[in-house]
């Protein structure tokens, strides 16, 4: 994984996630939303934090795929203490049809997080297309997220809306462009940036990640999507772009 962040008006390599991110001491809340990859952004921050030493808790306030070789549960408390002391992490969900997870109980969820450093939250869905915009009942954040990570897939950039976006109308609402307008820079910048978008009931630090970006090309692109994302965000909110 390639990793990047945007420092002054340029982008800068950087060796992980977190230090990208800037994620701070006490941080231990933190949501991903949006389209593009960010279940795999979400599990490459998981696996950063447990080489770090640090023990993780991953889980879902709406929908998750079901990962591969992380214990999983949605009660067993003890199953959760023995795969975070052999493993530095665990998978709370329950169980639904399709090989994904649901959202856990509350009361079971606030005891476990109790035993980890991190809680890694993926708020809400994007049906494996590239770019999206929330519907009225997402992202699913409960307010006390010290961090979300807006994140959107390179593949949208260049394409029609209809063809490239989650809740296409929402999106269209947000940038008042039709289904077959092409989808720009400037647009994804505001689609990530915006209240009713990426940003939507954010209310601790918020970051982007341009994600997928793979080729010169997209990497032109990121840069271009970076310059207008800065003229939106105006704070110290951080800007990624991430590719293979």
């Amino acid at each position: 994984m390639k990793i990047w962040y945007r420092e002054h008006k340029s982008f800068v390599p950087c060796a992980s996630l977190v230090e990208a991110l800037g994620i701070r001491v006490g941080e231990k809340r933190i949501a991903l939303v949006g389209a593009g990859g960010k279940t795999t952004i979400l599990f490459a921050l998981a696996d950063e934090f447990r080489a770090k030493g640090k023990r993780v808790l991953i889980t879902t306030s709406t929908h998750i795929r079901r990962p591969a070789g992380f214990f999983i549960t949605d009660r067993d408390l003890s199953g959760v203490e023995k795969a975070l002391a052999e493993n530095g992490a665990a998978v709370v969900g329950s169980g639904v049809p399709e090989r994904k997870l649901s959202a856990p109980q509350e009361e079971f969820l606030a005891q476990v997080s109790q035993l980890v450093d991190f809680v890694l939250i993926e708020a809400d869905g994007s049906r494996m297309l590239p770019a999206k915009a929330p519907a009225e009942h997402e992202p699913v954040l409960h307010g006390d997220e010290q961090l979300v990570v807006a994140v959107v897939g390179m593949p949208a950039w260049g394409k029609p809306i209809r063809e490239v976006c989650h809740r296409p109308e929402k999106v269209m609402a947000i940038l008042g462009k039709s289904s077959g307008d092409i989808l720009t820079s400037e647009d994804v910048a505001m689609l990530l940036t915006h209240p009713h978008g990426g940003r939507k009931l954010v209310q601790g630090r918020f970051a982007v990640i341009m994600n997928q970006v793979n080729t010169g090309d997209d990497f032109l692109k990121a840069q271009q999507c970076a310059e207008h994302l800065q003229r939106l965000l105006q704070d110290n909110s951080r800007i990624l772009a991430v590719g293979r």
